[in-house]
């Protein structure tokens, strides 16, 4: 597989976005899928986390409402993944273009810990706000 399989990939099925968290704002980029073959590849090519989760069981009927299926995210350099595939992406350009100037504002860590003045605050809002746009895009 190459760097374009990877990015088309990516932008049907990836996801990268500014979520609100107890310590502020988090960048996520993660890929989720049912096939894990798929997922292991960007994992040897990229390094990251791979990690398996369980589809939802309804409480009331105990039926399944969704396969088990599995994540992968970069744990090094988001960065450096989303110029990798930033190329071959059209779906998701924006975003990956959003994140990486996000990356370059605050950098690439979840932001536990440090503290934020005002101004970087309402900025990671901003950000957390356009990407809720872009999805709706």
């Amino acid at each position: 597989m190459n760097d374009a399989y990877y990015g088309g990939l990516f932008d049907g099925e990836g996801n990268v976005a500014v979520y609100k968290t107890v310590e502020g704002y988090q960048l996520r980029v993660r890929i989720t899928m049912v096939n894990k073959a798929v997922l292991q590849s960007f994992q040897d090519r990229f390094d990251g986390s791979l990690k398996p989760y369980k589809g939802k069981v309804n409480k009331r009927t105990g039926s399944t409402k969704a396969r088990d299926f599995w994540v992968w995210h970069p744990n090094g350099s988001k960065v450096e993944f989303l110029k990798t595939i930033q190329s071959h992406t059209i779906e998701k350009r924006p975003q990956i273009d959003l994140a990486i100037q996000y990356i370059g504002r605050f950098g690439e860590g979840a932001g536990g810990g440090v503290k934020r003045t005002a101004a970087d605050k309402s900025c990671q809002h901003w950000y957390y706000e356009e990407f809720k746009r872009l999805k709706k895009v």
